[in-house]
């Protein structure tokens, strides 16, 4: 567990978590950064001590809840022996801070990166998430559909995610909920924008995504950072 430099006693309550937990069958590891590095960041620092490894690894942010049957649903898609997906994910529910359903269009569940499960030893020829605010996932999928085509990528439907929506989360931006708890999509024109640009970036770099998408040092051009500069930390 990597906690960012938060200011909600994380660290007390993982601290007093661990004592509760068999070390014997559970290893976790806790550390703290010393500045905030962002989420991301985080996200490619765990895959990285994993690269070598056939690791599978699931994407829980902090604020999401996973159904029970998520980890078995997405391992065993990827490890069928005829799959050439290299990533899956499923649908997503949003909710309330009480949980209930928050409907969009008068549909519940929604497509939903957030719930991506992925192949870490796969970031060795494909690079790792883009180290910016948001929308790294879905630039990460984009880069798997453009560069090895769509087969990569398995999207089914079947909720595996909740997410409670408070407005502090990283789609906030996307969605709002208003007096009566009725939930509303909102401006996507950033998204929309930084897909295009990252799209046209993909035609000006080579197949060595691994060299181009690295980490812990990133390689984009200034031409590309200057056109998302809200998306960067």
């Amino acid at each position: 567990m990597v906690d960012d430099v938060s200011t909600d006693q994380s660290m007390h309550i993982v601290s007093a978590f661990k004592k509760l937990v068999d070390s014997s069958k559970f290893d976790i590891t806790l550390e703290q950064n010393k500045k905030s590095m962002g989420t991301y960041w985080i996200r490619n620092s765990v895959v990285h001590r994993h690269i070598n490894s056939d690791t599978i690894y699931l994407v829980n942010d902090s604020d999401d809840f996973s159904c029970c049957q998520r980890a078995g649903i997405q391992l065993s898609l990827l490890e069928k022996a005829d799959t050439k997906a290299i990533i899956c994910f499923g649908d997503i529910v949003r909710v309330d801070k009480q949980f209930k359903l928050l409907a969009l269009d008068g549909k519940v569940e929604r497509y939903g990166t957030a719930s991506l499960a992925c192949r870490a030893n796969s970031h060795q020829k494909y690079g790792y998430y883009e180290n910016i605010r948001k929308n790294a996932d879905t630039e990460f999928i984009e880069r798997l559909r453009y560069f090895e085509g769509k087969h990569s990528t398995q999207w089914f439907r079947y909720p595996v995610l909740f997410q409670p929506f408070d407005g502090m989360n990283l789609t906030a931006d996307i969605y709002k909920v208003d007096n009566n708890g009725k939930s509303m999509q909102s401006d996507l024109s950033q998204r929309t924008k930084h897909k295009e640009i990252f799209l046209e970036n993909y035609k000006k770099i080579n197949k060595d995504l691994s060299r181009h998408f690295s980490y812990p040092n990133y390689l984009n051009n200034q031409e590309y950072l200057k056109q998302i500069p809200e998306f960067l930390i």
